[in-house]
């Protein structure tokens, strides 16, 4: 409830999710180690959803876009960013709040690899629906303070795969999923 529903910049109070396949296209100046993680990340993620959604990356037409830049150019490439982040996504959804596109900036000259790589698999992870953080769970890619996590605690993996369920649609309130979790 605390991760899925609500944003962390704007407002929405109810789930919102991606389905089928997310066409990816990779700008900026990543390096091999980027993009090896970024691979990695999404076929775990494919995982976790159980193919509910489908990463691959495309040179078309993309539904999300991933910038490898320098922390003060990010504005250039998403006029929503808000300043001092080394990582940042945006997401756009329909009026069923079925995510279909996002643009997702990673910093490349602030944070060294192993901070990138947790900075990748937080920005991405999140741009699914999962916007906010919390404080409770420090092993959690979603804590909000800063961490140099580099897996997924397994409550970040139940989130993603209660998320990704079937039993939880696009637009849920916070009332409607509660009743489905407590069956």
């Amino acid at each position: 409830m605390e991760i899925a529903l609500g944003v962390e910049y704007g407002s929405s109070n109810r789930i919102s999710k991606w389905s089928g396949t997310i066409h990816v296209k990779i700008k900026g100046t990543p390096t091999d180690e980027d993009i090896s993680f970024l691979n990695s990340l999404m076929k775990e993620l494919n995982k976790l959803t159980k193919n509910k959604i489908n990463f691959k990356i495309t040179e078309k037409e993309p539904d999300m876009t991933i910038w490898f830049v320098p922390v003060d150019e990010m504005q250039k490439y998403e006029p929503n960013y808000v300043p001092n982040n080394w990582g940042f996504f945006y997401i756009w959804w329909n009026d069923s709040h079925e995510i279909y596109r996002a643009n997702i900036l990673i910093g490349t000259d602030k944070p060294d690899q192993k901070r990138r790589n947790h900075i990748i698999r937080e920005e991405v992870t999140q741009s699914l629906g999962l916007c906010k953080d919390s404080m409770k769970y420090p092993d959690s890619i979603f804590y909000q303070g800063w961490t140099k996590t580099q897996e997924f605690a397994d409550i970040d993996k139940k989130l993603i795969e209660i998320l990704y369920s079937d039993d939880i649609r696009p637009g849920m309130t916070r009332s409607q999923v509660k009743k489905v979790l407590m069956q």
